[in-house]
C-alpha cells in the first residue's frame, strides 16, 4: 500500500517550478527487461530553455538492475545453478534539447555508476562472497 501512495505522490504531485524557461522535477521511469520484470527508477531533472530553439537537460536518477544467470563451477561441486544479482546504479543523463512548434529534439549521454550489487536468494541457499563489477563508471 505504502508503494502505491508513493507512485501516486511521485507521478500525479510532482514538484515543478517555471521561471524563465526552466523546469526542475520530480521522475519516476520503468523499464521493461527480457525477462518481463518492470525495473523501476526514480530521480529529479532539470531542464533550461537557453532560447528560442535550445536548451538542456540534466538528469539525477537512481534505478535498480536485475540480472539473472546460470552458474556452473563443477571444481566447487555446482552445476547448473540459477542466480539473481541486484545491481544498483546512479545515472546522470545529460541532453542538448532542440525546441520547434512541430517536433521537439534531444541527444545526450549518459554516466552509470555502479553503486552496489547484492545475491538475491535462492532455492539451494547457496552463499556467495560480494558482487562487484569493474570499471564502476560507464559512459553510454
Amino acid at each position: 500500500m505504502k508503494l502505491k501512495v508513493l507512485i501516486f505522490l511521485v507521478v500525479f504531485i510532482s514538484s515543478s517550478g517555471f521561471s524563465q524557461q526552466q523546469f526542475v522535477g520530480v521522475g519516476l521511469q520503468s523499464e521493461f527487461k527480457s525477462y518481463n520484470k518492470l525495473s523501476l527508477a526514480y530521480g529529479l531533472s532539470y531542464e533550461n530553455q537557453l532560447s528560442k530553439h535550445h536548451g538542456f537537460e540534466v538528469d539525477l536518477n537512481y534505478r535498480s538492475s536485475m540480472l539473472y544467470f546460470n552458474l556452473n563451477a563443477p571444481a566447487s561441486g555446482i552445476n547448473n545453478l540459477d542466480v539473481a544479482v541486484r545491481e544498483n546504479f546512479i545515472s546522470l543523463p545529460v541532453f542538448y534539447r532542440f525546441y520547434s512548434t512541430i517536433v521537439n529534439l534531444s541527444t545526450g549521454f549518459t554516466f552509470d555508476y555502479f553503486v552496489s550489487g547484492n545475491y538475491l536468494p535462492n532455492a539451494q541457499n547457496q552463499v556467495f562472497s560480494d558482487y562487484y563489477i569493474d570499471p564502476k563508471l560507464y559512459i553510454g
